[in-house]
C-alpha cells in the first residue's frame, strides 16, 4: 500500500517507509492557508482532518472534480460522500501529517506555495496547470515513484 503521495509505504504487515511533515511545517502550512482563506485538509494515518470551512467550500469543487472525470453521479458528490470519515473540528497542528491538500482560489496560490515552502514538495491535482482544483504539500523528495522503488528494493 502506498499512501500520502508516497510518504507511507506498507508491504503486507511491514511498514517499509513513513516520512512525515514535521509539526513546525504543519503549523506553517495551517497558518499560511488560514491567512489566505484557503480551505484544506490534513492527511494522516489517523484520519483526514478538515479546516473549519472545508466542507462548505469543498462541495462545489468536488462536483467539478467528478464532472471532469465524467462520472454519471457527479452532481450528487459532496465532501461527505467522497471523504465519509473526514474529521471536522479536530486538531489541525499535527505531528502525524503525511501531506496537506488545499482548495485553490487561483493557480497563483500554488505558485505562491512553491515560494513559501521550499522545504516541502508542492503539487496540484484535479486538473492540470491553470485549471487545477487543489494544491498539495508533501515531504520533499518523496513521491509515488520513490515509494515504488522502496518496495522493489525489498525484493
Amino acid at each position: 500500500m502506498i499512501g500520502g503521495n508516497g510518504s507511507y509505504v506498507k508491504d503486507e504487515d511491514t511498514v517499509v517507509m513513513h516520512q512525515l511533515i514535521t509539526l513546525e511545517q504543519c503549523k506553517h502550512i495551517v497558518d499560511w492557508c488560514h491567512s489566505r482563506n484557503l480551505e484544506f485538509y490534513l492527511e494522516s494515518n489517523n484520519g483526514l482532518f478538515a479546516s473549519e470551512n472545508f466542507e462548505e467550500k469543498g462541495n462545489p469543487v468536488i462536483k467539478v472534480y467528478y464532472q471532469r472525470k465524467e462520472k454519471e453521479n457527479a452532481s450528487e458528490q459532496t465532501v461527505r460522500t467522497v471523504f465519509p470519515e473526514m474529521i471536522y473540528g479536530g486538531e489541525l497542528y499535527r505531528d502525524d501529517c503525511n501531506k496537506v491538500s488545499f482548495i485553490l482560489n487561483s493557480y497563483q496560490d500554488h505558485l505562491d506555495s512553491i515560494k513559501e515552502f521550499p522545504d516541502l514538495k508542492p503539487g496540484t491535482w484535479g486538473g492540470a496547470g491553470e485549471i487545477a482544483l487543489f494544491g498539495d504539500l508533501g515531504v520533499k523528495g518523496i513521491d509515488k515513484a520513490h515509494a515504488i522503488d522502496d518496495v522493489l528494493n525489498l525484493c
